[in-house]
């Protein structure tokens, strides 16, 4: 199950799509981006998952340690940088039902963040 932010570009052939959309988001040295995730299941009901993690897709993010990310004010741990993907692991109390804010702020360099999702696995 993936619980995702909301991102697009206007499309004349969806004038409504992006309307609320935070993604794509471009960040330089300094910058912090703050992104609704919506989670519309409770994690902790009937079973807990055995899987649960935070992605953040960004084009031009040179080291994991370049990127802080935060969720639900709960700092995260740096994660597995691989090409475009940061992948963070979660806990359960990490992740509310409703609206879960990931907070993002870039230490150096320059990037754009394309995609935030929570991944459940059970």
């Amino acid at each position: 199950m993936m619980f995702a932010a909301d991102r697009g570009r206007p499309q004349r052939e969806y004038p409504h799509n992006w309307m609320k959309a935070i993604l794509p988001v471009t960040l330089s040295a300094g910058e912090k981006a703050s992104v609704p995730v919506m989670v519309g299941a409770d994690l902790t009901k009937p079973r807990p998952p055995r899987v649960l993690g935070l992605r953040v897709e960004c084009e031009g993010l040179s080291h994991a340690d370049a990127l802080q990310v935060q969720i639900n004010r709960n700092s995260l741990p740096e994660g597995i940088h691989s090409g475009s993907r940061l992948t963070i692991p979660l806990s359960i109390n990490e992740v509310i039902l409703g609206r879960n804010l990931v907070n993002l702020t870039l230490m150096h360099g320059e990037i754009t963040v394309t995609a935030v999702e929570i991944h459940v696995g059970y």
